[in-house]
Parts: C-alpha cells; structure tokens; sequence
C-alpha cells in the first residue's frame, strides 16, 4: 500500500528515482514539502511544481548552481524524468507567471531579492542558498579584482629573481631556468591581490609555487604569514611532499632558502585552514574574523565547489594575496560549482580574468627519453580536443589488445570485453592485476604476513625498510572506477571485493570475507580531527607489536612525513574502506605511476571526457583501460556541462 507521500509523487518521478543516477527519495520528499507551501494548487499545478523542483534537484546533483531556462536544459531534464506535454505546458504558465508576478504569488517560486526557495534571475532558475554563494563569491572576486595591491618594485623583482633563478633544482645537474609562461605566473602571484594559474600534468605547478615561497621570503613576507592549502588531505599531504622536495634539490642553497626548508609552512585542508568545526558546522574564520595570513596559496583548486570558494574569499584579509592553481581541464568539483574553469578566460580570449589569469602549455614531461610519460600526454591532448576516434590515431594513439597478457604497462593501452574468450574479459583482467601488479613485488608474501615492531614511537630498521618497500608498492599503482557502488561489476566497491577475495583465498583460514587483512590497502572515508587523519587519508592492515609484547594486533599504518602514525583497526573499521580500487573523483590530487581505469559496459552520464581525462593524467608511466572501444569514445565526447554565473558576473 502507497504512503500519503507516495501518492502525492508523480508516479513518472517516482520511476526516475528508482532508475536514475540523480534524483533519490530524499529529492522527492524536498519536492513535496516545498509543493505543499502552496495553498489551494490544483492537481495539474501541483504535479508541475513536482516535476520542477526535481529537475532543480538533478540538474544541481550533476553540478551546476544555476538550471537554464531558455537552452533547452530544462526541457532534457523533464524528458529523462518522464514529463508530458501537459506538464511542461503548464510549468510554462507556472513560470511565465511568477516571471510577471500578478495578484497570486507563488511562496515557493520568486524573484531575485524575495526570500523564497526558489529564485528567477533573468532565464535562471537558482535555488535560493546557491544564488547567495554565487552573488556573494562574484562579488568578492570583482572587488579583489579592482583592489589596488602593494606592489614590489619592478626593478628589485626582476633583480630578485634573477638571483632566485641561479639555483634551482636541475636533473641530472643540468641548470634549468623557468619558462617564461612559468616566470609570468610567478610575478602575477606576486603583483596581483589575485592569481589563477592553470595547467596540465607535468607543467611545472610545484616549480611555481616553490618559486613564489622563495620570492616571498627573499621580499620580506615572513614566513609565518604564508597558507598553503589543498582541498583534500592527501592533495595537501602531496603538496607538502612535492615542496619539500624541490626545496631539498636545490644546489648550494642560500639562508633564505635554508630557513625556508626548515619551515616551510604546513599545507592544510581548506577546512582546516578555514577553523571548521564539525560538531557545530561553522568556520572559525569568515569576513569578521578574517585568516591572519597575508598569502594564502592553493593547490588543486579544480576540487573547490562554490560554496567552499565563497567562504574561503570572505575570510580573506583586504590586503591578503589569494593564488589558485589546478588543471581546469579536469574533473570538477564534487559538490555544484566549477569555479576554477569560470575564473579562466576561454584560450585565446581577453577580457576581465585575462589580467589575473595564467595557463601553462609546456609540459616537462615531454622527454624523447620517456616514451611511456610522452603517450600518455599525447592521448590526454586528444581527450581534450573531443575526437574519440583520433584516440587511437597519430604519432601516439592508444595500443589495443585482445588479451590481458600481451599487456605492457608502458603508456596507453586498451583491453576491450569483447575478446573475452581471449583472455580479455574484466575478470581475467583483474587476475592478471592481482598477480603482475597486487602480488608483482619480490618477497610480498612475507612483508604482508611480517609481524611489524613498534617501540619508542618508531619502527625497528628492518621493519621500517620493509613498511617504506611496501607503502611504495601500493603508492605507485591504482584501479580506477567511473562508478563507486557493487551494484555494477565495474564498480570501485566491486573491484574491491574481488581483490580482497582474492588476498582471502591466499591467507587462508582465520579470515572471513568483508573484514581487512593484513596487507590490504585501505582508504578513510571521514575526517577524524580527534586522530589527526582526514577523508581521503590512505594506509595499509599490518601486524604490528610493540617490543614487549606477546602478541601482535591488527593496526591500520599511515605514512607521514618523516615516519609513519598507527591507530588500532577496531577504533576505525566503520570508516574505513579496501582501497584496491577508487573512483576517478577519489584518485583527484593523487599520483601514481601505473594506473587502470574501468570503463562501464554501457556509456553513463558519468562517463565524460573530463572524467577519462582526470583518470589517464593520474599516472606518470601506464594506463590501461579496460572496456569497450565504443564506450570510451562515447565518454570522450560527452564534454561535463555545468551551469554557473560566475563568469558572467566578474568577465
């Protein structure tokens, strides 16, 4: 028997929910309790406003802060969820009436400036909450825009980076220098209260940003009034590493770049960053009490959505520089919003951004000496340009193969389905992964059964050697998913599964499936402020001891700089998760050297060309995608659309 609520529910929306990939029941019930605000609907009114607020629903789940109304996204949107002709005629009079306001407002549907759920901002439809962040944020960015900033002098940053530029971090002892599209990005951040630097893999990111740490320092910022952020744990855990580390290559360092190394300042979440707290939901730090810091710094800012950009812009100091770095050709945000994209100006175009705007073309990756690293950016140009036959086309196409043996893990390759009688099918795919890629590393049997010794806040050499061969293992190598959930074989919860069957059968008895072995890649799925470890935080089931101990226990290990932190298994099995395999939204701000990526056997809405991009530029070395031809064409040229105002209201 139907609830009340049930019945209330178009029985097409209903249906959408149970098959489609962005409305839920939660959806639907925010629907019909904004419908019943309305007095006096009648039916056919009232399944309009249905059907509207759902499309507001899906069209923000996919992203977009802001839903057409003039392009036709609204009419694609009511056809996936079932709409007749009479419903979109009568939204049509819904809207052409709140548009023209009348004597019988609507109390859920209004115009911008009312306090209703549901705003009309020129051909938009906004849901209330979204047209603040966004008119907040465009106001923010326009007035740093216009500020006035303390510039250097020119003449003491050109002599200052002329002196920086005589030691820098070279291969092979070869003195480099940096580009000039790598020199302009570095005197925008610093001329400009605003920077927005884009680039692709291997453009030289890190080099930017160790360069404007060492061209602040040299100019008198002290170092205690520089943030660097990241939007997730491991992006900032990866900028640390990467910082660090050129610094570190630095030949013949001066005192500057000596005290910087010593204290380099830690890069953060965003979050933590911002004082949030999660028990009551606020940030410490907003436009009344701003961050102290003068230069606030962010990596990997492609992940931001809009809402997190506008709080993190009102808790700037007046006179504060903001620099933003990512790769805008990559996937955005998980929440609605890709800001990062609309901060830039489209290439070759001039208008407001272009001042504050740089894209870095070069990749430094492109050496004749590394074939693999050279196709690998070669297929994810011709992802970008949208021809999903051109992939297997050129100097540098993706090699096919009908067996998972013929596999090279050097570049590009493609195993299709289709030759599963072959040895081509997912499943043999991922009994070569587990035994080449999972068990490939000499003497892994033993370091997964090793009892491992802690005492004195530290490892024993021997165990610590083992721990670093094992963590770089697991590091250098990922299966990537479009879809996260075991509902489909390709799903990242599915790979997993089979993966941890696997590492079941080879251990034995004492085990049951679904608990973590020793061994096992796990992944956090929550922040833990209590345990300094956040969402997104990787590390690996190990036994561990300590030097008295009778016994071992069954200890999750992660790897921090300078050593490793471990917390007892029990204290976070709810929140962990195998980490054989991720979603490509997941692996966002990682690298690895080889990774695989899983194509679904149909095409998904998921499935977009910045996904397959975002996937393919995680690895330095090898891809392998597994799946249909067909498929992954089809996702090469299913380009993400989100719709959002931010460009509109600062360009």
């Amino acid at each position: 028997m139907r609830t009340r609520f049930e019945e209330r529910i178009p029985p097409e929306l209903r249906e959408a929910a149970a098959r489609g990939w962005d409305l839920d029941d939660g959806d639907l019930f925010v629907a019909d309790e904004l419908v019943r605000l309305e007095p006096g609907l009648d039916s056919r009114r009232a399944r309009a406003l249905h059907f509207l607020v759902a499309a507001v629903c899906v069209n923000q789940r996919r992203g977009s802060t802001r839903l057409p109304l003039a392009d036709g996204t609204l009419q694609r949107i009511l056809d996936e969820l079932g709409a007749s002709a009479a419903d979109r005629e009568a939204l049509g009079r819904v809207l052409e009436g709140a548009r023209a306001g009348g004597d019988r407002p609507l109390a859920i549907l209004g115009a911008v400036g009312e306090r209703k759920p549901l705003l009309l901002d020129d051909e938009h439809l906004y849901v209330h909450r979204m047209w603040h962040h966004e008119e907040s944020l465009g106001d923010a960015l326009r007035a740093r825009m216009a500020l006035d900033a303390e510039l250097p002098e020119p003449a003491l940053l050109e002599r200052t980076m002329a002196e920086m530029l005589e030691r820098v971090p070279a291969p092979k002892g070869a003195p480099i220098r940096l580009s000039e599209e790598q020199r302009e990005a570095v005197l925008t951040a610093l001329r400009l209260p605003l920077a927005v630097i884009s680039g692709g893999p291997g453009t030289g990111k890190t080099s930017i940003v160790a360069s404007i740490l060492r061209m602040l320092i040299r100019l008198g910022t002290p170092v205690e009034q520089i943030a660097l952020a990241a939007p997730t744990g491991k992006a900032a855990h990866r900028m640390a590493e990467s910082i660090l580390g050129y610094l570190g290559a630095i030949p013949k360092p001066e005192a500057a770049d000596r005290s910087l190394a010593a204290a380099c300042p830690e890069p953060r979440t965003l979050h933590r960053l911002l004082g949030y707290s999660p028990g009551t939901g606020r940030f410490a730090h907003h436009e009344r009490n701003p961050l102290p810091e003068r230069v606030v710094i962010v990596d990997e800012a492609s992940m931001i959505d809009l809402q997190l950009m506008d709080r993190l812009l009102r808790s700037l100091r007046p006179d504060a520089r903001l620099v933003l770095l990512g790769d805008a050709e990559q996937l955005p945000s998980v929440d609605a919003g890709a800001v990062l994209r609309d901060l830039l100006p489209p290439p070759g175009a001039t208008d407001a951004r272009s001042r504050f705007a740089s894209r870095l073309t070069r990749s430094y990756r492109m050496d004749p000496s590394d074939p693999a690293g050279r196709n690998i950016l070669a297929v994810a140009r011709a992802i970008n340009g949208g021809s999903g036959a051109g992939l297997f086309e050129g100097d540098e196409p993706i090699r096919i193969h009908a067996d998972v043996g013929a596999l090279e893990f050097q570049g590009v390759e493609l195993v299709e389905p289709e030759s599963a009688a072959r040895g081509g099918s997912l499943e043999a795919f991922v009994d070569h992964w587990d035994c080449v890629r999972v068990r490939g590393l000499p003497g892994f049997a033993e370091l997964v059964k090793r009892e491992y010794v802690h005492a004195d806040g530290a490892f024993l050499p021997d165990d610590e050697a083992a721990l670093s061969s094992l963590f770089r293992h697991f590091e250098e190598q990922r299966i990537l998913c479009v879809t996260r959930g075991d509902h489909l074989p390709t799903g990242a919860e599915a790979l997993n599964l089979a993966l941890h069957r696997k590492a079941l059968a080879r251990l034995g008895g004492g085990h049951r499936e679904g608990t973590f072995l020793p061994g096992e890649p796990v992944i956090l799925q929550r922040n833990d402020y209590g345990r300094g470890l956040f969402n997104g935080d990787q590390g690996l089931v190990l036994r561990v001891r300590g030097a008295s101990d009778a016994a071992h226990r069954f200890q999750v290990v992660f790897r921090r700089a300078g050593g490793y932190a471990i917390f007892g298994l029990d204290g976070l099995r709810a929140h962990l998760r195998h980490a054989y395999a991720m979603t490509v939204h997941k692996a966002q701000g990682s690298e690895f050297d080889r990774i695989a990526l899983i194509l679904p056997e149909a095409p998904l809405p998921l499935l977009t060309r910045e996904l397959v991009y975002t996937a393919l530029t995680r690895s330095r070395k090898s891809a392998v995608i597994v799946g249909a031809r067909a498929v992954l064409e089809s996702g090469v040229v299913n380009r993400l659309e989100r719709h959002c105002g931010i460009a509109a209201r600062i360009a």
